[in-house]
């Protein structure tokens, strides 16, 4: 007689397993849903959750969550992303966009043969927020700062204004 084993599955929703599902973009900064589902929960446990900023991945050596403590339920579950709001996401020539980012969702007790990994194209982006002045009025031969909080990857901005507006 020999001994097996029966693992329970792991299939990621969102972003999906899924290369010709539409495109997704989140912004560094933001939370957003990772969603699962889970078939056979009394063989899966808990999960840990990685990204990887390459695609083909690199390893998924970037911890979205390894505590160990995320319940994977039987059916739907999901996990809310805090997007970190630097460069972590980001690689080298990204300039406030990382196009390649794939998400694996992997069990902690059988991580060798219950995990899923992404295939849909998922993009960060950086963004600009707290801008000011946000609106107004500047007047001619005055000075005023203009300033902004990054969040990401932005290098350069390019300022661009417009004289005719009369908004």
């Amino acid at each position: 007689n020999e001994n097996f084993s029966i693992y329970g599955t792991i299939d990621l929703t969102t972003p999906s397993e899924n290369d010709q599902d539409p495109p997704l973009t989140w912004d560094s900064g933001d939370n957003k849903n990772i969603y699962w589902d889970v078939t056979g929960a009394s063989g899966i446990g808990k999960v840990n959750l990685f990204y990887s900023k390459t695609t083909p991945h690199d390893g998924f050596i970037n911890i979205i969550d390894n505590t160990g403590t995320i319940e994977a339920s039987a059916g739907p579950t999901g996990y809310v992303w805090s997007i970190p709001n630097d460069t972590s996401p980001f690689k080298a020539g990204d300039n406030g966009k990382n196009v390649d980012v794939l998400i694996k969702v992997v069990s902690v007790d059988y991580s060798s043969y219950t995990y899923s990994e992404s295939a849909q194209p998922l993009a960060i982006r950086s963004r600009l927020t707290s801008i000011s002045p946000n609106s107004g009025t500047i007047y001619i031969g005055t000075t005023q700062n203009i300033t902004w909080i990054t969040d990401g990857d932005v290098q350069n901005v390019h300022l661009v204004y417009d004289k005719d507006q009369l908004g």
